[in-house]
């Protein structure tokens, strides 16, 4: 094109402009060509600074030529918005994008790439920042707008995929990233070819996956190949060579190759220093490399100077509260460990705490249970340094036990918490939306469950799979749109401390707050850095500081408790050996304890791991006493419950009682929930009639006459799916749960454990199936109930998952809103627990608190020669709320 006709079409299109037609041309039919062609030559040379006022003055020049709403503004504002990122001045780009993006909807409409474009910038912005919550419905949102317009193989959509990718593993979702890094290689590989650069990102990108996955010789073929890639298309000097030396060497970190490490961070710090200038963010993430490198070696000096350089980088590119600051303190308090500054150590570790409590609370907010979860243990290394510092390295300074304490008490059991929450902060301010996404969610809850449970049809898994994970995919999002909602009515909460958990704490009781940890060796390499799982117990009163006690390793404890639970189901096993595992336990678990609780009556349990399964009260203590005639017990699932359990609701039902189901015929009702036609392990489960149960019934409705009594074909699901917070719920039938099978693919806990209700036999019950799942349960309305009563086998049983309790029945009803709980640890006697339930109402009515009247429960049974086996009496535990049931708000105490 000559000069002539540029100049020629250039005066047409501000002509059209000014009579209000925006003629598009191309870049190099513009004023300001040569400018975009020289930016785009200096960010290929990494010269960001030098164009960004050449951006800056397009800008300009377009701002002077357009109308103020044209199109092709945004291209100006995104230019810079880029660089403005780059640079890491965020504050500074996020308006240029937004402008951008309000520009492309009004002219491009919702759903146009152009569109699409924007929404990844601007969620790329929010992402880098930590705002992950922000970031993932735009991401979504420009997802959605490619795969519509442009196909599922475009090229463009491969760069949101990776950035989905990326923020799914940011955030821990290790298996959501893996699928979509392998969708993007796969479209970049078809539609550029294998040694193209962009493909070399995209197997960065899932290396660095698959490293923090373990996975580590899938990650070195990758992360060598992405090297071998960049080396031959941009040269060995190149910031994106870089990258991938700076990865290899973080692998080789990890794998204890130690001698390999050092060249590959030195030439990656030469690389970004002399293309991106000595304070960009990528100079901060090599030096921390080395910093962690030269820890492991003892050369703490060095290491010190180096962090203190990567840190102040962190911090004014990304923010003082950045998840990366958190991490760079996390490498400080690991350094200063190892060089025995334990007091510079919990000044670093207590800021990288309280900025990951903030992250955390954030996260927690929004996303489902799973994506909890998995952000959850993203943390767990910082988790595992501030256990280790009172139990380790400082056992007898108050403030490293203050700050383990703190930090367990804010995340063990937290994501049940903020499930919990969120679904009574829903219900609450439950309005025609808020019911319409809670509908959505239990009926495709309810679909994976019929899928789960039936099978594929005619052998074809892939099929059937496939649709299993696009309804959980589905309910995931139900579940994320009402935590979104919840956010709406939520108010601040304060972060938890030992100080207002102390609070809470009647002078009588201590709170023994169990934990399952990995010991921390700062002087250690990776992968020996973190050493065999133990137990240990912080014991906190109503004042004087915490007190830790370590308790051995995990593995040898867990099966003692295994082969003490084992034989105390069995009514057969000889008492004198059950006393004899008894002292074992109490040994090793109580021993060391005793000496710190002085006159405590009242021991408040929050248990980790394998002990969440253990019943203390069966325990012999070191004056030969069970521990049940020593001390009141009642189980929490952390300290934290304490504050919980300090606001209640008022219920809102006469309590409930369900007993002796007919497990072959059940009455029909008019409402129903989802149908569920399960089969599987279930297929195989049927149950006979329990007629003491119905005994049970008969005697709660003598001493309380206003509890509504169902039983028999009445004995239903519905009766539970419709009820709206009676003051308590009793249910005395059989209970399961199903082990996960080694060979499958893993299903949710929550759907192997439940309840046999009228029908379950036939599986039909009036649109239902007579199986009540756990998962089921969740979704149950109990706020207001204030003690549930699961009078079967195997309630209090599930899938343990370290720091977060059992997965079952009780933490289903939990969420559900139940304020406290009696569940089962093995399979029961129907007669002898129809006696215990007897006993243990005619306590409550008389006015004793729920854990007490427990106690003398189980004590009455301990004296009656018929019950004396522990069998009987230490089958249950109550958990959740101690104090006396207010009976009054559901009619008049008889």
């Amino acid at each position: 094109m000559s000069r002539f006709t540029l100049k020629l079409l250039a005066g047409l299109w501000v002509a059209g402009l000014l009579t209000g037609t925006a003629v598009a041309l191309p870049d190099q039919a513009t004023p300001w060509a040569s400018l975009t062609s020289e930016i785009e030559q200096l960010k290929e040379a990494g010269k960001f600074e030098l164009a960004l006022p050449l951006a800056e003055q397009v800008l300009a020049l377009q701002e002077q030529s357009l109308a103020p709403d044209h199109p092709d503004l945004a291209k100006g504002l995104l230019r810079i918005a880029s660089l403005l990122k780059t640079l890491k001045r965020y504050a500074q780009a996020e308006p240029l994008y937004q402008r951008a993006l309000i520009l492309r909807e009004k002219h491009f409409g919702l759903t146009h790439p152009e569109v699409a474009e924007c929404l990844n910038g601007l969620a790329i912005l929010y992402r880098v920042q930590g705002r992950y919550t922000q970031a993932e419905p735009l991401y979504l949102r420009a997802l959605a707008i490619q795969e519509k317009v442009l196909g599922p193989n475009d090229l463009a959509l491969a760069k949101v995929l990776n950035n989905l990718a990326n923020l799914y593993w940011e955030q821990g979702s290790y298996l959501k990233a893996e699928k979509l890094h392998q969708r993007a290689l796969a479209i970049l590989e078809k539609g550029l070819g294998p040694e193209h650069p962009k493909v070399a990102v995209a197997l960065n990108n899932l290396a660095v996956l698959y490293e923090d996955m373990g996975r580590y010789p899938e990650s070195e073929v990758l992360h060598q190949r992405a090297l071998s890639i960049r080396e031959k298309n941009v040269g060995s000097a190149h910031p994106d060579v870089a990258d991938s030396l700076h990865n290899l060497a973080d692998l080789y970190v990890k794998q204890g190759r130690l001698a390999q490490v050092a060249p590959l961070y030195q030439r990656a710090l030469e690389i970004r220093e002399t293309k991106l200038g000595p304070n960009h963010l990528d100079v901060a993430l090599s030096l921390s490399g080395l910093v962690r490198l030269y820890r492991i070696q003892g050369r703490y000096s060095q290491s010190r100077v180096l962090h203190q350089r990567a840190l102040k980088i962190l911090e004014q590119t990304q923010g003082i509260e950045h998840p990366d600051v958190a991490k760079s303190l996390y490498d400080l308090a690991l350094l200063e460990l190892a060089a025995g500054g334990l007091s510079d150590a919990l000044g670093a570790l207590t800021r990288s705490v309280e900025l990951e409590e903030r992250n955390l609370t954030l996260l927690l907010l929004t996303g489902s249970e799973q994506r909890k979860q998995d952000y959850l243990a993203t943390l767990g290394k910082t988790t595992a340094l501030a256990v280790s510092l009172p139990l380790q390295a400082a056992p007898r300074d108050p403030v490293a036990a203050q700050l383990a304490l703190t930090t367990l008490l804010r995340r063990k059991g937290r994501v049940l918490d903020a499930v919990s929450n969120n679904w009574q902060t829903l219900r609450q301010n439950l309005g025609s939306q808020e019911q319409a996404l809670i509908d959505k969610l239990n009926s495709t809850r309810a679909q994976v469950a019929t899928l789960v449970f039936s099978g594929p049809d005619a052998g074809d898994i892939r099929a059937h799979q496939a649709e299993i994970m696009g309804l959980q995919t589905q309910a995931e999002q139900w579940e994320t749109a009402l935590n979104q909602r919840s956010t709406l009515f939520r108010a601040e909460f304060a972060p938890v401390t030992v100080t207002t958990v102390q609070k809470a704490l009647p002078p009588d009781a201590a709170l023994l707050e169990w934990v399952y940890y990995t010991p921390v060796d700062p002087k250690a390499a990776e992968p020996n850095y973190l050493g065999k799982p133990r137990y240990a117990a912080a014991i906190l009163k109503a004042s004087g500081s915490p007190q830790w006690v370590d308790l051995g390793e995990a593995e040898s404890l867990d099966r003692l408790i295994t082969q003490f639970r084992r034989d105390l189901g069995k009514p057969s096993t000889p008492i004198k050996q059950i006393q004899r595992q008894s002292r074992q336990l109490a040994q090793k678990l109580l021993q060391p304890i005793y000496p710190l609780l002085g006159n405590i009556e009242r021991l408040l349990i929050a248990p980790d791991g394998q002990l969440n399964l253990l019943p203390f009260a069966a325990l012999i203590d070191d004056q030969n006493r069970y521990l049940l005639d020593r001390y009141t017990i009642s189980y929490l699932g952390s300290g934290r419950d304490l504050i919980r359990l300090q606001k209640d609701l008022p219920a809102r039902q006469r309590p409930l009682l369900i007993v002796n189901p007919d497990f072959n015929n059940a009455a029909v009702v008019k409402e129903t929930m989802p149908t569920l036609q399960r089969a599987g392990d279930l297929r195989q489960l049927a149950y006979t009639p329990l007629p003491g149960t119905e005994l049970e019934g008969a005697m709660i409705q003598r001493l309380w006459p206003q509890i509504q009594l169902f039983k028999g074909s009445e004995a239903t699901e519905n009766i539970l799916k419709q009820a709206r917070g009676p003051l308590l719920v009793h249910i005395a039938t059989h209970g399961f749960f199903l082990a996960q099978k080694p060979i499958a693919a893993p299903e949710n806990p929550l759907l192997r454990s439940g309840l046999a209700l009228a029908g379950f036999n036939t599986r039909t019950s009036a649109g239902e199936d007579g199986v009540l799942t756990a998962l089921e349960v969740s979704g149950l309305d109990l706020q207001g109930t204030e003690l549930t009563v699961l009078s079967a086998c195997d309630t209090g049983v599930g899938e343990v998952l370290n720091g977060e309790g059992v997965y079952g029945l009780r933490r289903a009803l939990v969420i559900a809103g139940s304020r406290s709980q009696l569940i089962s640890l093995w399979k029961v006697d129907d007669l002898g627990t129809s006696f215990l339930m007897e006993l243990y109402y005619q306590q409550l009515l008389a006015g004793q608190g729920r854990s007490e009247a427990f106690q003398q429960t189980q004590k009455k049974l301990l004296a009656d020669p018929r019950y004396v086996h522990p069998y009987y009496w230490a089958a249950f535990i109550p958990s959740g709320a101690w104090q006396p049931m207010v009976f009054s708000r559901a009619g008049q105490r008889p």
